[in-house]
């Protein structure tokens, strides 16, 4: 690879690694107006590589509902893979995917970035039983956990207010 190849790759790297966690911030905010704290607890990883290899996951972010995944894959870009749980038996969950699908891709939209990062979205594989995962990975203790606090949405504290 030549100088400017390892310098666009640099830029474009640092550009998705800003972007991932951008959208990291935003989707734990999302999270937080979940009232159930079931659906707040997350899992993460965080590891810092100096040198980044195919398939080396620099950070990993599991809830039951929704799963982040920054990752190398093939000539040391950065990818970002995603999923989100299809399915709530007994709750919505659409009211946390729909706005976190939104989010991932007008985030990493050519219209919002200095330059196309577009195809930084992986959909190699995509987790539609967040849950499923979420089980797993507790149980191995390979991730630290945290609860998010609880944050009503804009609208529900108006609404609490209101009772009041």
């Amino acid at each position: 690879m030549n100088r400017k190849q390892t310098s666009d790759l640099m830029s474009y790297n640092d550009l998705v690694k800003c972007t991932y966690f951008k959208l990291l911030n935003r989707t734990k905010n999302l999270l937080s107006t979940l009232d159930n704290p079931d659906l707040r607890g997350t899992l993460f990883k965080h590891q810092a590589p100096k040198k980044l290899h195919i398939f080396t996951v620099v950070h990993e972010f599991v809830t039951p509902v929704v799963y982040l995944a920054l990752q190398c894959d093939g000539g040391q870009r950065l990818s970002i893979h995603f999923g989100f749980e299809q399915v709530g038996i007994e709750e919505d969950y659409t009211i946390v995917t729909g706005p976190f699908m939104r989010m991932l891709y007008t985030l990493t939209s050519k219209e919002n970035t200095a330059f196309n990062i577009e195809d930084c979205i992986s959909t190699d594989y995509v987790f539609t039983h967040c849950i499923d995962l979420f089980t797993s990975i507790a149980s191995v203790k390979s991730h630290k956990f945290k609860l998010l606090s609880y944050k009503p949405a804009a609208v529900r504290r108006k609404q609490m207010r209101a009772v009041a």
